[in-house]
């Protein structure tokens, strides 16, 4: 048996490791000791990069931008309502430019237009799904559809504003950019002139007697006709007040109507008060004789209306039938659809246009009778002259006159309140406006000056350590 060694060393030897190098520190605590030691220069780099950076910051030029959405009946086809083109270059349009700046207190003897209209840069909005089917189309061969954009990006560049002048400079534009939609709008036709010579004098030296109760009807009836229309599309107004506005004027009117229209006619038609009695007959008779070729027209019309109607409106099996397969098969569209789409395409306008036609020969009819009874009476009177006239005639048609341009005015003011609301439907902002430099707004700006800043002092402080340390090899 064998015995093992008591000189042998039980434990594994260890190796002495090797000793450090004193003195030595990891690199990077070397570079933060530098730094530490170069901080009041790195400091001075630094206010020195971000007060270069503030300046340049401060002299960019500054661009407001915000998206302007139209919505108005025809701008899918690029027309204001009026049938008026469309263009981007009405933004820029040299008097709604020289009225928002004065808006923002600009002297206008400081503005440059040819300058500050180069500097309003207009970007049509184009929907993603509108640009991949475009693309679609351009790999496919096809011709690429037609798209009027309704979205403006609106940017506007003016150097030397404050903030506050640069926000109010775009809501400027848009203000005055919506007042003239406001005038393109089809209601905007039905402004009213009270400036006509609708005074005595006027009257009676340029018509007959006879005619200014017809000259003040024909006022009426056009205001009434304008009214209704209103009163139907205030509804949607967001101040609900317009319509009952609306509804005042059209009270206001109906008074004045009955109380002076209806006497000043009365007191015309059965005192007999005309200049030339001849030439109102001849007048008359012609005109009888027009009505009735006009009423034979529009019998016509609502005749060929309602045979076209009776056409339209025939029963489904007729229908079911006409479209059936050659073999007797099953209908190739089915009838009640074909129903729905033949009613939903013509009967309501058809129907619209006969119930149209049907009030207009009844207004023919009624205009007819009227002056068929006045045939009647005219040769019953004789020709009056000016001092002939029934005292209070005078007083009479000036107070008609007078309380008619009074409604005429009413009706002005409320409907240009009615337009200012409808275009602030039609024309509104989407996005609000933003102030940016160079494509940054001002807080990322500054964020992306202090950061440059930090990096270009600290760049510096290490080309100078460099810079150092190669002078002393060389050296």
């Amino acid at each position: 048996m064998k015995e093992k060694s008591t000189l042998a060393r039980q434990d594994p030897v260890l190796y002495p490791e090797p000793r450090a190098i004193p003195g030595e520190v990891p690199q990077w605590a070397v570079m933060l000791r530098y730094f530490y030691r170069q901080r009041f220069r790195l400091l001075f780099y630094l206010l020195l990069f971000l007060g270069i950076g503030l300046v340049g910051f401060l002299l960019y030029p500054k661009t407001t931008e915000g998206l302007l959405t139209l919505t108005f009946p025809g701008i899918e086809k690029h027309e204001y309502p009026s049938g008026r083109q469309f263009s981007v270059e009405d933004f820029r349009n040299p008097q709604i430019l020289l009225s928002a700046l004065g808006d923002v207190g600009i002297p206008r003897e400081k503005i440059d237009l040819r300058k500050i209209a180069g500097k309003v840069y207009v970007t049509s909005i184009i929907p993603d799904e509108v640009l991949n089917r475009w693309k679609k189309q351009a790999r496919e061969g096809a011709i690429k559809e037609s798209y009027y954009p309704y979205e403006f990006k609106i940017a506007i560049e003016m150097p030397g504003v404050s903030d506050e002048q640069c926000i109010r400079s775009f809501d400027a534009l848009v203000r005055r950019y919506q007042e003239q939609v406001k005038y393109e709008q089809r209601t905007a036709l039905s402004f009213l002139s009270g400036g006509r010579a609708t005074s005595y004098h006027d009257l009676a030296q340029r018509y007959d007697y006879w005619d200014i109760p017809n000259i003040f009807e024909q006022i009426y009836s056009s205001m009434f006709r304008q009214l209704n229309t209103l009163i139907g599309e205030s509804v949607k107004a967001r101040d609900s007040r317009l319509q009952l506005k609306f509804r005042d004027l059209e009270r206001n009117l109906a008074i004045w109507y009955g109380s002076r229209l209806q006497s000043l006619t009365a007191v015309t038609i059965t005192g007999g008060l005309v200049k030339d009695k001849d030439l109102m007959i001849k007048r008359i008779q012609f005109q009888l004789d027009d009505l009735a070729i006009q009423i034979r027209q529009k019998t016509v019309e609502a005749a060929e209306a309602t045979r076209l109607l009776e056409k339209v409106d025939r029963p489904k099996t007729l229908l079911a039938g006409q479209l059936s397969s050659r073999e007797g098969g099953m209908p190739m569209i089915d009838a009640s659809a074909m129903d729905r789409l033949m009613k939903s395409d013509y009967v309501g306008p058809v129907v619209g246009r006969i119930s149209g036609l049907q009030q207009e020969i009844q207004g023919l009819e009624a205009t007819k009778a009227r002056l068929q009874s006045y045939l009647v009476l005219l040769p019953k009177f004789s020709n009056i002259k000016e001092e002939q006239l029934p005292s209070g005639y005078r007083e009479l048609v000036e107070t008609t006159s007078t309380e008619l341009h009074s409604v005429i005015g009413d009706y002005n003011k409320v409907l240009d309140e009615y337009l200012t609301d409808a275009v602030s439907s039609l024309v509104f902002v989407r996005q609000a406006p933003t102030i940016t430099r160079a494509g940054f707004s001002s807080g990322s700006a500054l964020l992306l000056i202090l950061a440059s800043s930090f990096f270009l002092a600290f760049a510096a402080i290490g080309v100078e350590h460099v810079f150092r340390i190669a002078r002393q090899q060389i050296n």
